[in-house]
């Protein structure tokens, strides 16, 4: 079976930090992973690569056999999205 989601090599820069170094790994169609790290990981980063809130520095990503590592905000990311967790909390009464 095909990788729906590959991530060849992928680093993400923010100046002279590297958030995310060197990422690779796949996905296949129906799989359920998890990505899980300390705070500070890079996690969240990696997850902006792959939808493109932000663009890789280095790397590629690839997303049902369609290159879509220079993709751009602008444009569907084929399906791949991400919703921002938001904390909720109940005010006393």
């Amino acid at each position: 079976m095909s990788a729906l989601l590959e991530l060849e090599g992928v680093t993400r820069r923010f100046g002279g930090l590297n958030a995310v170094e060197g990422v690779s790994f796949s996905v296949a169609q129906g799989e359920i992973v998890g990505l899980i790290g300390p705070n500070g990981a890079g996690k969240t980063t990696l997850i902006d690569v792959i939808t493109g809130v932000h663009p890789a520095s280095s790397g590629r990503v690839h997303f049902d056999g369609q290159d879509i590592t220079h993709g751009g905000r602008t444009r569907s990311r084929g399906s791949v999205s991400r919703a921002p967790f938001r904390s909720c909390s109940r005010s006393p009464r």
